[in-house]
């Protein structure tokens, strides 16, 4: 396809995106939501936004995960069909392409059933991976995801460790996001995944503290990262070489240095201030008219969404009271 051809197709998919966009909860949904007070209330505010058309085909009490599946079905579907970049739907998909890897070799090492716990919406399909690793033929998987299982699998065995497993595929699953976040060409996009990087292992490395853990081992958890390298940030945070908060202004992330202070009292801060972050780079993309950016951020917020309406509903069905919901979940974006 030409140039022009190409040009013509992703303003086409922008336009559908932007569209698509004013489908999405807004954060006064949000608040609504939070203060629903029971599931009752919470379903009749949803019966008012777009998941009307999935409440209308269920019971009076709907499975807030089967709902979830049902958007994601719609959600990489509008991947598969309009990203016209084989680069961008890689990308967008990874991370389920990777997570079945890690479910599926759980499967196979321990003689679990995840047939609930894969995911669907991973590029290679889960059906064919569940078909690679019962043959055992790995070398079916693209380059990348066959490395990952074998380190992961390399990695369980010297260290009997489940979470060096995971870190192993991780780092390989964020490695395959930079390289196709090159391949797009999108400054936006390489920026992006290494603050998402990032984010990863500072949560990584506050989770450890707060569990008193090794730091060797939260060193081996660590994903590579080009603006907040990995030996800094496990090394301030645990007072042998500087200040975490330093190093966390010094990479541009002080916003971040609050939440850090008050990690050990309340977690859910850090979370909050991630999502604030996050929220306000995705708002880049509302000013672009062509390539994969305004897709890509699609993406992502309805992701968030579907988590925070996730920990909502869970948190509402339990009976919590409405003040922790709004202080604990994330606003929408």
């Amino acid at each position: 396809m030409g140039r022009a051809g190409m040009d013509y197709r992703m303003l086409f998919t922008v336009a559908l995106v932007r569209a698509l966009d004013t489908r999405r909860l807004t954060p006064a949904q949000g608040d609504m939501l939070a203060n629903s007070g029971s599931m009752d209330n919470f379903i009749n505010i949803l019966r008012d936004t777009g998941y009307r058309v999935f409440l209308e085909t269920v019971g009076d009490i709907p499975d807030l995960q089967e709902m979830g599946r049902w958007r994601r079905d719609l959600l990489y579907d509008l991947v598969f069909r309009f990203s016209f970049d084989h680069d961008l739907a890689s990308l967008l998909t990874a991370e389920y392409d990777f997570h079945n890897i890690k479910m599926l070799l759980r499967e196979k090492l321990f003689n679990l059933s995840i047939q609930e716990q894969g995911a669907g919406w991973g590029k290679m399909g889960l059906d064919f991976m569940r078909e690679v690793f019962a043959g055992e033929e790995y070398h079916l998987l693209p380059g990348e995801m066959e490395e990952a299982v074998r380190e992961g699998i390399e990695a369980y065995y010297i260290q009997k460790d489940i979470m060096a497993m995971d870190a192993a595929i991780d780092n390989y699953c964020y490695k395959a996001m930079a390289v196709y976040g090159k391949n797009i060409n999108s400054y936006f996009i390489r920026d992006h995944l290494v603050f998402r990087t990032d984010r990863e292992n500072i949560r990584t490395v506050l989770r450890a503290l707060r569990r008193g853990e090794n730091k060797n081992v939260v060193f081996q958890c660590m994903i590579d990262s080009s603006k907040l390298p990995p030996h800094m940030l496990v090394e301030s945070a645990f007072g042998e070489k500087g200040d975490l908060n330093s190093v966390l202004r010094e990479a541009g992330y002080g916003q971040l240095t609050a939440a850090v202070d008050k990690y050990n009292e309340n977690p859910y801060i850090l979370e909050k201030t991630l999502a604030e972050i996050d929220g306000m780079l995705l708002r880049e993309t509302d000013y672009q008219i062509n390539g994969g950016e305004p897709l890509y951020a699609y993406v992502l917020r309805v992701e968030h969404e579907l988590s925070v309406l996730g920990a909502m509903g869970a948190m509402t069905m339990g009976k919590i009271d409405p003040e922790i919901i709004r202080n604990r979940i994330p606003q929408l974006w």
